[in-house]
């Protein structure tokens, strides 16, 4: 299976955060306020012209932290999961926060992404919290140098 790894726009990558992140609720809930802004990256994993994975991301610091990206709506299509096309996703969020001259790279994990995420040199960073109607997770980051 050939995978292209390129930008995408806000339309593209709201197709499969509807499928994967938000079943069975609003279409406007998988919309985020960066979705429009200027600094913001839409990365899709794209096969036959077809996007069946994506990820956000976008300038963001927390608490005293500079330089900080954050990533969000991170999923891809379920028949297209565990055959590494989320690790190539993140390797092109890591290749654009790095050009960027980003410190960090940092996200509100789902309990289920969190091995995916410690696999690809991600650490959790916060205690256990609740995002209500979606269930809980963890602050997580990987640091750049």
């Amino acid at each position: 299976m050939n995978v292209e790894i390129k930008q995408i726009s806000t339309q593209e990558a709201l197709i499969v955060r509807r499928t994967v992140l938000r079943k069975n609720k609003l279409h406007l809930s998988a919309r985020f306020k960066e979705d429009d802004k200027k600094d913001t990256i839409h990365i899709g994993a794209m096969v036959n012209k077809c996007v069946i994975g994506t990820s956000t991301i976008f300038p963001e610091n927390r608490k005293s932290k500079l330089d900080e990206w954050r990533l969000r709506g991170m999923a891809v299509l379920d028949t297209f999961q565990s055959k590494g096309i989320g690790k190539k996703i993140l390797l092109y969020c890591f290749k654009q926060v790095d050009n960027k001259k980003g410190s960090a790279l940092w996200c509100d994990a789902r309990l289920k992404a969190i091995e995916f995420y410690e696999k690809n040199g991600f650490i959790i960073c916060s205690s256990q919290f609740d995002i209500p109607e979606i269930g809980p997770h963890f602050k997580m980051e990987k640091l750049f140098y």
